[in-house]
């Protein structure tokens, strides 16, 4: 009898960081996964046997059920199996072995510089595969096809808790996929900000030609200062400053100091991390992240915090 078998997929997006020891506990998980698989091939092939044996008795009737497992076992559905794990470099060079510790134990991992990773276990009917790499925008995706739901179920529970365990925190998604727009739009406003300040230029220079027009009015202008007076007047008409004019020093060193600040946060931010299979030359590459994370949310925020704090306690 025909079944309707709905594959379940699962995508997490990056940046997933991943070393020898989150692939040594993943490696752990799929063994438990091909267990699960077993287990199924052997339900599913007792279960189609039994619905096939009065067709084998057709052609003889002294058919046991032992013998239609066996048939069913031996028939093309059945008899497809499949386990592989390989890691792809970017030029498309791969190494391929049948398990995770096989691969970590291969000499040649050494000098490869994994930029995807692929893992393919099928047994009959069923089937389980994983990837995660740089190709897919540095998401993890998990694909289970298996005609048995209750060890679907328990397949999916298996490769869930290995992924709660090591899938990257929102606050490091985020980052690496609102960098672009995050930079964006902090130029932007830091472009409104400094035309607010400049314009700000403008209005003190404004208010010291105000203050001058009222002193001269609460003293009367004398002849020698009606020159003067039209000059303001048509200062203030035209909205015209001065090139020489510069009292303002404190509010051009605040420009500078905001895009200097801002420059440095977004060259701390363009550091992004990203996903990482930390395989041979790329093993140091997932221990700078590590640190580099630990750096962006604590080290920094704790120089800046901790002073002010302390200044204000003081």
């Amino acid at each position: 009898m025909a079944q309707l078998i709905i594959p379940t997929d699962n995508k997490i997006d990056g940046p997933w960081l991943l070393d020898s020891n989150a692939l040594e506990q993943l490696s752990e998980t799929l063994l438990t996964i091909e267990e699960k698989l077993e287990e199924a091939f052997e339900i599913l092939a007792v279960d189609s046997a039994k619905s096939s044996i009065d067709e084998y008795r057709r052609w003889n009737e002294k058919v046991t059920l032992e013998q239609a497992i066996a048939k069913t076992k031996g028939s093309y559905r059945f008899s497809e199996s499949e386990k592989y794990v390989e890691v792809i470099s970017k030029e498309g060079k791969k190494i391929k072995d049948e398990s995770i510790i096989s691969l970590l134990k291969d000499p040649n991992i050494k000098d490869f510089k994994p930029a995807q990773l692929r893992i393919h276990i099928r047994k009959g009917p069923s089937e389980f595969s994983l990837e995660v790499g740089s190709k897919y925008d540095g998401e993890l995706e998990t694909r289970a096809k298996i005609p048995e739901e209750g060890i679907m179920n328990d397949v999916n529970y298996e490769i869930g808790k290995w992924i709660d365990k090591h899938k990257p925190s929102m606050v490091l998604q985020k980052w690496s996929s609102w960098f672009g727009t995050i930079a964006f739009f902090s130029v932007i406003l830091l472009l409104i900000l400094t035309g607010n300040l400049i314009e700000h230029k403008k209005d003190l220079y404004e208010e010291i030609l105000s203050n001058e027009a009222a002193e001269m009015l609460i003293n009367g202008i004398s002849e020698s200062e009606s020159q003067r007076a039209l000059e303001i007047l048509i200062q203030k008409e035209f909205d015209y400053v001065p090139t020489d004019f510069n009292p303002d020093l404190e509010i051009n060193s605040t420009i500078v100091d905001i895009w200097l600040i801002a420059l440095i946060a977004l060259i701390i931010l363009a550091i992004k991390p990203k996903t990482i299979v930390g395989l041979g030359k790329n093993a140091w590459k997932v221990k700078f992240f590590v640190k580099w994370i630990y750096i962006v949310f604590v080290f920094i925020p704790l120089s800046i915090l901790l002073p002010l704090l302390r200044a204000k306690l003081m």
